[in-house]
């Protein structure tokens, strides 16, 4: 490290753009999507992508019993 630090003062440059450059310009971020029935997270859907997003958080439901009649 101390080697990569040394190499940056001589090229009068931070060391990720002597070791390449940044390795991304954008953050990834997550949609949360909401609704009560399909329809509803469909139109979430449709909402978050046009915004922008690519990513998405999808609300699971929970089992109606504790091990949904599993011995």
């Amino acid at each position: 490290m101390a080697l990569l630090d040394i190499v940056g003062q001589a090229a009068k440059a931070p060391v990720y753009q002597v070791l390449g450059g940044p390795t991304r310009n954008r953050a990834r971020a997550l949609a949360p999507l909401a609704g009560a029935d399909d329809a509803q997270l469909l139109a979430a859907l449709k909402r978050a992508r046009a915004a922008g997003f690519r990513a998405f958080s999808i609300p699971a439901v929970a089992p109606s019993a504790r091990n949904s009649g599993q011995p």
